[in-house]
């Protein structure tokens, strides 16, 4: 049965129409046209991006303004397993119900995140049929505003102040629902993840797990040739073995700190979903020799969007993620520095928000930090790694929608070391 899921979609006042540089007027039930729309339909198109996962337009509306269609109709993407496909469509809800309930609450303080002008979920899903003959005719679509008409843009590492700005902005986010049970009761419907990010066991593969040991032996003898003082350490080769060890015990510790310092986690926190402001003229730029006392932060230069894997989640989660997947790396020897900068500023914001102390300690966010790291690790070295060489890096040098661990090779490597200590420490203390 079809199920045309209201999110409380916010189509376009009729007194302010829309027109399109093709002289279109765009008014109403937005996300129903572009849905009924073949995607080799003419428009008025700035860009197409097409993925495993929806095709993105980019639409000028004025000279000034535009907007963002996200638009996933599953029986015109590639093929993937009915799970992944089950997957797919709660990850629409979940952004859904993102930009509908949560975007408002974080734009009230003061956080930028698109304004949606349309939602909309058709889920023919069937929960006693798990064939996809009913699911594939599923459709998910949205219509928000475009940051970068605005002035924000993409960057390829995010600096030292990027870092902490961005550290600002998700520190907000996270105190504002530190300890908020509810987030519990929304992912038991369905409108969030239990627990946020796409890399948690439950949602990869079996064969990831299975597969991890061969799959980094492999990638050892690729990159011995450039990276041989990295690669012949024990520890780095023994990576994919330890990891796979305590896979299943981090999975576990991972929901148990989960509901201990329960959060709204972004759940795919990396710099190709941020969007950034230039710095004004003549503002302080943080150092890596920059005190922690004198940083100064401005949460308006930073724009957050992708809301499809957020969820319940502890707050390290989003820090870990940014920390070891979206900076340049001169700023990566400061990752201590900056976690504690950011814990500091939870802290501060949790206390004025609640008149009363954060019951989260430095050492356990820390401990919270290395676990969702191991946790990640596990399906960078198993999956996404996988096909990665030095000349992928080279040919991807450039490419603001993939990570830096997939087109830097001292990030690669600063990720590997950094694992390992990880893996060290966490198998230590779960046994």
């Amino acid at each position: 049965m079809t199920q045309h899921s209201d999110y409380g979609s916010a189509p376009f006042d009729p007194k302010e129409e829309v027109q399109l540089a093709d002289g279109r007027i765009l008014t109403g039930n937005l996300c129903a046209e572009w849905l009924g729309t073949p995607v080799d339909a003419e428009r008025t198109i700035l860009m197409k991006l097409k993925s495993r996962y929806s095709i993105v337009f980019q639409i000028q509306v004025g000279p000034n303004n535009g907007l963002v269609v996200k638009r996933c109709v599953l029986k015109e993407l590639p093929a993937r397993s009915v799970e992944k496909w089950h997957h797919g469509v709660h990850s629409y809800h979940v952004e859904a119900t993102f930009l509908h309930e949560f975007c408002p609450i974080l734009r009230n303080l003061g956080l930028v995140v698109p304004q949606a002008l349309d939602v909309c979920v058709e889920d023919t899903s069937n929960p006693d049929n798990s064939s996809d003959e009913c699911l594939l005719d599923s459709k998910f679509g949205t219509v928000t505003v475009d940051l970068t008409c605005s002035g924000f843009k993409q960057k390829l590492f995010l600096s030292l102040q990027d870092t902490y700005n961005t550290l600002a902005w998700v520190a907000s986010m996270h105190a504002q629902f530190y300890g908020d049970k509810t987030l519990l009761e929304t992912a038991a419907k369905g409108k969030l993840w239990s627990l946020a990010g796409f890399w948690d066991l439950q949602k990869r593969d079996a064969c990831d797990l299975d597969n991890i040991e061969a799959v980094w032996q492999d990638r050892c003898s690729v990159f011995s040739s450039v990276a041989s003082e990295t690669f012949s350490q024990e520890g780095v080769r023994c990576l994919a073995t330890n990891l796979k060890k305590v896979a299943r015990r981090a999975h576990e510790e991972m929901k148990r700190i989960t509901k201990e310092h329960l959060t709204l986690a972004h759940g795919d926190f990396k710099c190709s979903n941020l969007f950034f402001k230039e710095t004004p003229e003549g503002q302080q730029q943080a150092t890596n020799e920059t005190d922690l006392s004198d940083v100064k932060v401005d949460t308006s230069l930073v724009g957050v969007l992708d809301f499809q894997w957020s969820g319940c989640g502890t707050p390290a989660m989003d820090v870990m993620y940014l920390i070891c997947c979206s900076m340049t790396p001169e700023a990566l020897p400061c990752e201590e520095k900056l976690a504690h900068w950011y814990y500091n500023c939870l802290c501060e914001k949790f206390e004025a928000k609640n008149k009363t102390k954060l019951d989260l300690t430095w050492d356990d966010f820390w401990w919270d930090y290395n676990v969702c790291l191991v946790d990640y690790v596990r399906l960078v070295v198993g999956y996404i790694w996988k096909s990665i060489t030095p000349e992928t890096i080279k040919a991807n040098a450039a490419k603001v929608g993939i990570t830096p661990i997939g087109r830097s090779l001292p990030n690669v490597l600063w990720l590997i070391n950094r694992a390992v200590r990880a893996v060290e420490l966490v198998e230590k203390k779960l046994g």
